[in-house]
């Protein structure tokens, strides 16, 4: 079962974040004043927020810091279930992290392969740059993507793996954990339903055993964020120990974690709306854009020298 209160509290606490001066400390103390009430929260206006206070009587927050975050959690308003204000929270801070990520991509920081470039029979500067571009990206939202998909199991009704619980091996831990009905289920989440070799699966299996060993009672699930059975490859099918019961792909894992049938649903509409917060185009148009500052910064550099002559730098 969620617990409503921790996630409200963490969740004023960062909003609270995001006015300058104000630290994780004063965050906690308008959470606690407000009862973690995430309700309480959104409806608080600047008479209610001033009444929190210090041990010596003084306001924790200054008339200014009250007022921007008055219009700050306007954009929260409509988001009363706090696991819905969590995605919009999540999905928001991911993009604002790969928008920066992209407009720092340089000629400074792209490894440009240039035997790979001669392989794929790349000639042109727009060709160059547009692969070694969307690769870099690629790898850098994959990754982070990762752990957001993480965040949002844990908002949405998992609860971290607490390591202690059980004598968890390093490498061999649970990502996370579910409770229902008494029943305790250990959680290792992949994002989709190819990321594991038969190496990979084995050493689950060997995890797996473990656990089986140390909690009998407590099931052991490999949870896959997205995609459908049929299209779990054969590694995971073929190696994975009890496969048909210890697997939860797609919106199967989305409505354990939430106990909610069609989830995924609702994570869709949330993420869109806190995309739209932070631009009006998509990714791909903002990849576009940033390819043409590369070019121009490859022309600026190599103006007079071939391109073989330009892959010297990288060599």
């Amino acid at each position: 079962m969620l617990n409503i209160r921790e996630h409200s509290a963490d969740l004023i606490t960062e909003i609270c974040q995001k006015i300058g001066g104000v630290g994780p400390t004063k965050g906690y103390a308008l959470s606690a004043y407000l009862d973690s009430d995430w309700t309480a929260f959104l409806n608080a206006d600047a008479d209610k927020i001033m009444g929190c206070r210090k041990a010596n009587d003084k306001s924790v927050f200054t008339v200014e810091q009250i007022n921007e975050l008055i219009t700050i959690k306007e954009e929260y308003l409509d988001l009363e279930d706090v696991r819905m204000a969590w995605i919009y929270q999540i999905g928001k801070n991911f993009l604002i992290t790969q928008m920066d990520a992209l407009r720092s991509t340089s000629l400074n920081n792209l490894d440009i392969n240039p035997f790979l470039m001669k392989v794929l029979n790349l000639k042109t500067p727009e060709e160059i740059l547009e692969f070694n571009l969307y690769q870099t990206v690629t790898r850098s939202i994959v990754t982070s993507w990762g752990m957001a998909v993480e965040g949002l199991l844990f908002r949405c009704g998992a609860d971290r793996f607490v390591v202690g619980s059980i004598d968890a091996r390093a490498g061999g831990r649970p990502d996370l954990e579910k409770n229902i009905d008494g029943k305790k289920f250990y959680i290792q989440v992949k994002s989709g339903p190819n990321t594991m070799n038969v190496q990979m699966v084995n050493s689950l299996n060997d995890v797996i055993e473990d656990y089986k060993r140390r909690d009998p009672d407590a099931a052991f699930l490999l949870g896959m964020t997205y995609g459908t059975k049929d299209r779990i490859s054969p590694q995971i099918r073929g190696y994975l120990s009890n496969f048909e019961d210890s697997v939860l792909i797609g919106r199967g894992l989305w409505d354990f974690i939430s106990e909610e049938q069609n989830f995924h649903r609702q994570l869709f509409s949330v993420l869109d709306e806190s995309s739209r917060k932070i631009t009006s185009k998509t990714f791909s148009e903002h990849l576009k854009d940033q390819l043409v500052i590369l070019v121009t910064e490859w022309e600026l550099k190599f103006r007079d020298k071939t391109i073989d002559q330009a892959y010297e730098n990288y060599i």
